[in-house]
């Protein structure tokens, strides 16, 4: 299977409550073919969102999944973390999506830090 081919499926995996696609809401960070094996990493906006908690649930049946059972996922303060292992310097941290995205009827304002909104995005330099 080929790098283009594994996006196409992963298009596929829905988020469980607005039915888009976790690639196209930027959940899916990064997709790379290694050696064989499909790394695909999360970009969740804390560890307690529900659609990592509904990913988390879908790991526990990896080997029933092509695209699971290499999957590793990171909370907010874990890419911090590595970010920052890697000698980045934080930047800015600012989050958005506050309440269920099917319920939301009018634009919302990003909010400084994390763990509210459940879409983060984190600003880093090298």
């Amino acid at each position: 299977m080929d790098l283009q081919n594994i996006i196409l499926e992963l298009e596929k995996v829905k988020h469980p409550t607005i039915n888009c696609s976790l690639v196209k809401l930027g959940i899916v960070n990064d997709i790379r073919l290694i050696d064989n094996k499909i790394l695909v990493t999360f970009a969740f906006p804390y560890a307690n969102t529900s659609i990592a908690n509904d990913v988390k649930v879908a790991i526990e049946h990896k080997n029933e999944s092509l695209f699971y059972n290499e999957a590793t996922f990171f909370s907010t303060d874990e890419i911090i973390s590595l970010l920052e292992n890697a000698r980045f310097r934080i930047e800015e941290i600012n989050q958005t999506v506050f309440g269920l995205l099917h319920e939301l009827t009018e634009t919302q304002m990003p909010k400084k830090g994390f763990g509210e909104g459940s879409f983060v995005v984190i600003k880093a330099k090298k």
